[in-house]
C-alpha cells in the first residue's frame, strides 16, 4: 500500500450552504450517475447511469447538513465541506492520482456542481421540497 493521497478542489459559490446539500444530496453530478442514500453516517451509498451497467456502491461516512458530507467508494473518501460561499472537496485516496489526472477526474464534477447550483439560482432548475 503506498502513501495517502489528498486533492482539494474549491468552488466559490452564491448558493446557500442548504441549496448546496439539496444539489450534493439529489444531483447527478458525479459524472451524470445520480447518488441514492438516506445520508445517515453508516448508510449506502448506491448509484448506477441507466442503460450503461456501470454500478457504483459505497457507504456514508459523516453527514452534518448542510455543511459536512464524507463517503466512501472503494479506496476513495470523498468530503464535501459547505460553507456559506464555498464549496471545498477534498479527495483521499491510497496510491491516488497525480495531481494532473485528479483534475481531469474531479475538476469535472465540480463543473457540473457549479452548473446545478447556477441553474438552481437562475430558476431554470426545480426547487427541491
Amino acid at each position: 500500500m503506498g502513501p495517502l493521497t489528498t486533492h482539494v478542489f474549491r468552488l466559490a459559490t452564491t448558493a446557500s450552504p442548504g441549496e448546496v446539500w439539496q444539489v450534493l444530496t439529489s444531483g447527478d453530478h458525479l459524472y451524470g450517475l445520480a447518488l441514492v442514500s438516506d445520508w445517515k453516517p453508516g448508510s449506502t451509498v448506491e448509484s448506477g447511469a441507466a442503460g450503461t451497467g456501470y454500478h457504483l456502491r459505497g457507504e456514508v461516512l459523516a453527514a452534518a447538513p448542510p455543511h459536512r458530507l464524507s463517503l466512501v467508494f472503494g479506496g476513495t473518501h470523498l468530503t464535501w465541506e459547505v460553507s456559506p460561499g464555498v464549496v471545498r472537496l477534498f479527495v483521499d485516496e491510497l496510491d491516488g492520482d497525480s495531481d494532473e489526472h485528479a483534475v481531469e477526474v474531479w475538476g469535472p464534477v465540480m463543473a457540473a456542481l457549479a452548473s446545478r447550483l447556477a441553474a438552481r439560482s437562475m430558476g431554470s432548475e426545480p426547487a427541491e421540497p
